[in-house]
């Protein structure tokens, strides 16, 4: 599927190309959603992380499918549908599984050195989609 994209240009004739990137569009939607459902389905940081780079990987596959069909509004509002679901589950990711239940652990010293307090509140501001900054420290 991608290795086709990336060989595009060694096609000379159109509509093989069009033939390529049509099925390359088709196998990369099938395999977006199985990642995508793998993505929410992830029960360990390192699961996620695997099906996070899959999942980015081919939702800009199938964006490029559309950009080589000159179709770049369609692209781009794939991409943004893409981010949309890339962001909510990453987001959860980070909440159960980089957070956990207890994210005031990381102010104890054992911390304070490899992660300053202020960016630990950019890490809730992402997880939880609030704007907090150091208003955090009084919930924890």
């Amino acid at each position: 599927m991608i290795e086709s994209l990336v060989q595009l240009d060694r096609i000379g004739r159109q509509d093989a190309r069009i033939q390529v990137i049509t099925a390359a569009h088709r196998d990369l939607g099938i395999k977006l959603q199985q990642y995508g459902r793998l993505l929410g389905e992830a029960d360990s940081l390192e699961l996620a992380e695997a099906c996070e780079q899959y999942y980015c990987l081919i939702a800009l596959g199938r964006a490029r499918c559309h950009a080589e069909m000159e179709a770049v509004g369609l692209a781009a509002d794939e991409l943004e549908t893409s981010w949309r679901t890339w962001r909510a589950q990453v987001q959860r990711i980070a909440r159960e599984h980089m957070l956990g239940e207890s994210a005031a652990r990381f102010l104890h010293a054992e911390f304070a050195e490899a992660i300053p307090v202020e960016e630990l509140y950019a890490w809730l501001d992402f997880a939880y989609d609030e704007q907090r900054g150091s208003a955090w420290l009084m919930s924890l």
